[in-house]
């Protein structure tokens, strides 16, 4: 062993200027090969496609929507009708900067609207769904909470808003993004 390790040294100090191209064309082969690495860590990426989890993952998905949806929560510190313009100011600076491909926080239930709200009257919930590009989620994924973290800023500094307090919470999208 000990005249493997010093034949190993006699090598590399006579040839030092090739180990040292080595080297350098082994990490630049490194880097162009993880270049191309890319991480998915949704239940979809890890598992096969056929699986069956993944099967009633995509039906439920269809049917029930995504779990990639963001929830936004107001808590209440005024009135209802405050909350109602709230969330609606809060609804149009969300279309206006196309963060979301759908969003609910209130329902028609044939000309009587009402709103998601607890049974205590004080938590008002928005339903959005993300317009992320899943294909491009780390860029979309920043893009849409810098641009949800700015239109609520914004919507909640508004003065008529004082004593309401917003933020979002969610699913597998929010808590990979928080972590």
């Amino acid at each position: 062993m000990k005249s493997l390790v010093s034949n190993y040294i006699r090598f590399a100090v006579k040839r030092h200027k090739l180990v040292v191209l080595l080297a350098i064309a082994l990490l630049a082969a490194s880097l162009a090969l993880a270049s191309d690495l890319s991480v998915d860590s949704s239940m979809q990426g890890i598992l096969p496609e056929n699986n069956e989890i993944i099967t009633a993952m995509t039906i439920m998905d269809e049917e029930f929507g995504s779990q990639d949806d963001i929830i936004v929560a107001v808590k209440s510190g005024g009135s209802r009708e405050t909350v109602i313009s709230f969330l609606d100011a809060l609804a149009q600076g969300i279309s206006e900067k196309g963060l979301a491909k759908s969003l609910i926080y209130k329902i028609d239930l044939g000309g009587e609207i009402t709103y998601l709200v607890s049974d205590s009257g004080n938590l008002y919930l928005m339903n959005i769904s993300p317009n992320i590009d899943f294909s491009n989620l780390v860029e979309d994924r920043e893009r849409f909470f810098a641009g949800m973290q700015e239109v609520l800023d914004k919507t909640l500094a508004m003065p008529q808003f004082a004593g309401l307090e917003a933020g979002m919470t969610g699913g597998n999208l929010i808590q990979d993004f928080e972590s």
